[in-house]
């Protein structure tokens, strides 16, 4: 399972990266801004998760949301939002722009583990992941109920 993180810091983009492999995640692909994450996915295929940081240079995460949902290609990757928004606003205008969930800034191990098991989970239930993509799915979300 291929996800990508996407945020500027370069800190956080490894931050990240670990806890997606401790939890099982075969590749960690990262970028380091919206703009950076659309040329990825223009030839990197495969992705089934992206993490995507909301304040950043050159597109932000909302941006890249929009041009994510609006490509055929890219539309139906499910989409966490890492924000240090917290305001509920904020947070349900992610969700309408077709986030299936967010993660607000700061946050330990085990809520990134939580969200990433809820989303996955979400994923699972609603059908949106099958064969061996959901059998990851079902493996990470494993792992991190133990975290």
């Amino acid at each position: 399972m291929k996800i990508l993180v996407v945020d500027d810091s370069m800190p956080m983009r490894q931050v990240l990266r670990i806890h997606l492999s401790e939890l099982g995640a075969a590749a960690v692909l990262e970028a380091k801004d919206g703009k950076h994450a659309l040329e990825m996915l223009a030839v990197e295929k495969g992705v089934s998760l992206i993490v995507l940081d909301v304040n950043m240079p050159r597109l932000d995460g909302a941006e890249c949301l929009k041009c994510l949902k609006d490509n055929p290609l890219t539309a139906a990757i499910p989409v966490i939002m890492c924000t240090s928004l917290g305001k509920k606003t904020d947070v349900l205008a992610f969700i309408r722009a077709g986030a299936v969930n967010y993660i607000v800034k700061p946050f330990t191990k085990e809520e990134f583990a939580k969200k990433i098991a809820a989303t996955f989970t979400k994923l699972l239930d609603t059908g949106k992941l099958d064969g061996a993509m959901a059998e990851e799915a079902r493996q990470i979300v494993a792992k991190a109920a133990l975290v």
